[in-house]
């Protein structure tokens, strides 16, 4: 078994996994765009992107690093 189902599921379980997460997926993505895209949250990145851009850096130098000096 493979996250509760059996080792050959219905074709109609498998399309309602895709279409679901498909829709999840969307809708996730959509309330996203529309919580980011308001004023307040625009004017709160541009006062904060300096910071964010230099965790965000940081965060994957030293991911890069740590890739780099791996034995595996």
């Amino acid at each position: 078994m493979s996250l509760g189902l059996a080792h050959s599921p219905p074709a109609s379980t498998t399309l309602v996994i895709v279409i679901g997460t498909t829709i999840l997926s969307v809708v996730g993505h959509v309330v996203h765009a529309a919580a980011f895209s308001t004023k307040q949250v625009v004017a709160l990145y541009i006062r904060a992107r300096r910071a964010i851009d230099a965790a965000l850096g940081t965060f994957f130098t030293v991911a890069c690093i740590k890739l780099l000096t791996s034995r595996t």
